[in-house]
């Protein structure tokens, strides 16, 4: 093995490790990417939504929850994803990369660009931003995924809008104001589907499957079962009204007792997003109140 020089022990220690950060272990990491400046990459598609880049983004999702270690599930709207990833399953459970920062945000970014580039090798490379953070407990876990969708609806709701009028037109409009907008074009929001309204979930499966196989002590063809897991994407409910779903998804942390997060506790997800919120953010909490089923 090559000795270190000097020179480069100097500038590791001085330089490229002094502003190495590791996230804290055996809790909720959430990663996020988003793309950079899409606005311009997807000109040219279909509007408001178009179903082929929504398909890409599944596939770039389905792909990251492979690669990513300890993935247990992603949300993605438009051109974001968010990854639920933890490492307290066992004790000698590891991190992905440790939880190094810079390598969780980079490494994410790139993922999602290169994926997405393959899928439309006919477009120009596509580029994301990634961040890493973590979340110290269930409930904010399940509260950061609510804020999601949300963001998720008052984008959908504001891209329909766009579909018919100026952004003059729309200025200083809220998300009721814009439905009742989009009403007065014979359309309806709420009509359209789930996955444009409300974002995807991407969940693993998994299933028994029989395969075969030589034996290669006796040369003999044989046959197993074995459970293979597949990454589907899947309809999200409204996580403020079926706040079982997000809870049934989250894993609990293993000094959590089993009463800690049952569905009979005092822990309504609502007065925990509601509190102490402001009259804008309290607005956006109110959306899916007009939201069909």
């Amino acid at each position: 093995m090559r000795e270190p020089s000097q020179i480069g022990d100097r500038m590791k220690r001085n330089y490229e490790d002094i502003t190495r950060q590791f996230l804290p272990r055996r809790t909720y990491t959430i990663i996020r990417v988003d793309g950079k400046a899409f606005h311009t990459w997807t000109r040219g598609l279909t509007e408001p939504f178009d179903e082929m880049f929504m398909s890409d983004m599944n596939q770039v999702a389905i792909e990251m929850c492979r690669q990513l270690q300890g993935c247990r599930l992603a949300f993605l709207q438009s051109d974001e994803i968010s990854f639920l990833l933890t490492d307290f399953e066992r004790l000698e459970t590891d991190a992905w990369f440790g939880g190094e920062l810079r390598k969780l945000c980079s490494i994410s970014a790139s993922m999602a660009g290169s994926l997405l580039t393959q899928e439309n090798p006919h477009r120009p490379p596509a580029f994301f931003d990634g961040r890493a953070f973590t979340i110290p407990s269930r409930t904010e876990v399940m509260n950061y995924f609510v804020y999601r969708q949300q963001d998720a609806s008052r984008n959908s709701v504001q891209m329909v809008a766009q579909h018919y009028y100026s952004q003059k037109e729309l200025n200083g409009r809220n998300t009721d104001q814009m439905q009742e907008m989009i009403h007065q074009k014979g359309d309806n929001w709420n009509d359209y589907p789930v996955a444009c309204r409300r974002g995807r979930l991407i969940l693993p499966t998994t299933r028994p499957s029989t395969i075969d196989y030589m034996d290669g002590r006796t040369d003999e063809k044989k046959t197993t079962t074995v459970d293979l897991t597949r990454w589907v994407p899947v309809e999200p409910t409204i996580f403020t009204k079926d706040r079982q779903q997000l809870q049934e998804l989250i894993p609990p942390l293993p000094d959590d007792g089993p009463e800690a997060y049952s569905p009979g506790n005092s822990h309504p997800m609502t007065c925990v997003i509601l509190e102490g919120m402001s009259e804008a953010a309290k607005e956006d909490c109110t959306l899916h109140a007009h939201e069909g089923a």
